[in-house]
């Protein structure tokens, strides 16, 4: 998607007309009033985003990524509809009949930092932002981003990792992310340590460097970011680990020693937690409420009633205004909207 957004002329392709024609055609739909949505019962929606990026290159290699102005006209088109911006903690006084729009940003990249803090003294957008405290703390990339870089870096064709006492040889980033994705956090990290012995010859300096590698956030970044009230912070666990994957009372302990990590080191209080790579279950959100969390967020394509203000929230992907999926986005929005706000949809979108 980002190579049609970012290179118009790179492909004419029967489907990429179409695409462009579609959404020619959705603006001029949107500018007719096409899409305001009206009459509504009430609804909470979060919407999910990592990375901006306006570089044509790491837009293609950081699949989540998305181009700032694409995102901040999706913000400001449910603005435009009526949706209220909220931050979480607004959800414990507002009337049930509102429409609103929680905004919430994963992982803590660095490239978010200077776009959120001009739309917040702008636009006043209020902003939640889910870090993992020991990423802020050690510098190193995100495990996912790292397999790219070495694979690409290295021109990794195959590695053999040892699962469950069997060999697992990979010959693609797409299998070994896959496998990793699947395995216990404990098992991922030797799988990990096997790919760097294996790609020894490649430098921590050129993985930091390479374009699916995001810089995190410093520690003084979140304070500056966090110093201004439409700014939450969040926990995103201690380093990204599945939560589904660790025994409750390691949950709890990572629950609560990631909060307390980012409380200690900005000042803040934190109430929320929002589900790496959206993953959770009814004994993890049973947790997370023993770990003395509020809310936490997963992914999930439903919208949230007003009076739900604290417990499991679901959030889906933003793409972007002017991307190929607002068309289906504003739709869905309709159908919703014309249903019941807790009625589930499919999820379609992977988020780490």
């Amino acid at each position: 998607m980002h190579d049609v957004l970012n290179h118009p002329l790179k492909s004419v392709s029967p489907n990429n007309l179409r695409r462009f024609a579609g959404n020619s055609l959705f603006r001029m739909q949107n500018f007719f009033g096409r899409y305001k949505i009206e009459s509504l019962t009430g609804s909470v929606a979060v919407l999910m985003y990592h990375g901006l990026q306006s570089s044509a290159a790491k837009l293609s290699a950081r699949p989540l990524d998305i181009e700032p102005a694409h995102c901040l006209a999706e913000i400001l088109f449910f603005r435009k509809q009526g949706y209220q911006l909220i931050a979480p903690h607004q959800l414990d006084d507002l009337p049930a009949h509102g429409n609103y729009l929680i905004v919430t940003f994963d992982d803590g990249h660095q490239n978010i930092h200077a776009h959120l803090m001009h739309w917040m003294q702008k636009y006043e957008v209020p902003f939640t932002l889910a870090v993992c405290p020991d990423l802020v703390e050690s510098q190193t990339p995100f495990w996912w981003e790292e397999v790219r870089a070495r694979f690409d870096l290295a021109g990794q064709k195959s590695t053999h990792s040892g699962i469950s006492n069997k060999a697992v040889e990979m010959d693609n980033t797409t299998q070994f992310l896959t496998l990793a994705s699947s395995v216990s956090n404990q098992q991922r990290l030797l799988m990990m340590q096997q790919l760097r012995e294996q790609t020894d010859d490649v430098s921590s300096q050129d993985v930091r460097n390479h374009d699916a590698v995001h810089a995190n956030m410093t520690w003084a970044q979140l304070r500056v970011l966090a110093s201004n009230p439409l700014c939450t912070l969040a926990s995103h666990s201690r380093a990204h680990e599945f939560v589904t994957q660790l025994d409750i009372p390691e949950f709890i302990d990572n629950a609560i020693r990631s909060r307390q990590a980012i409380e200690n080191n900005t000042g803040r209080e934190v109430c929320d937690f929002v589900y790496p790579n959206g993953k959770y279950n009814t004994a993890t959100d049973r947790a997370l409420q023993q770990a003395g969390y509020l809310r936490w967020f997963s992914l999930g394509e439903k919208l949230n009633s007003p009076w739900h203000a604290r417990g499991h929230l679901f959030r889906f992907r933003g793409y972007g205004f002017g991307s190929d999926n607002l068309r289906y986005f504003a739709h869905l929005w309709k159908q919703r909207h014309d249903t019941s706000p807790a009625e589930s949809k499919k999820v379609t979108a992977k988020s780490y």
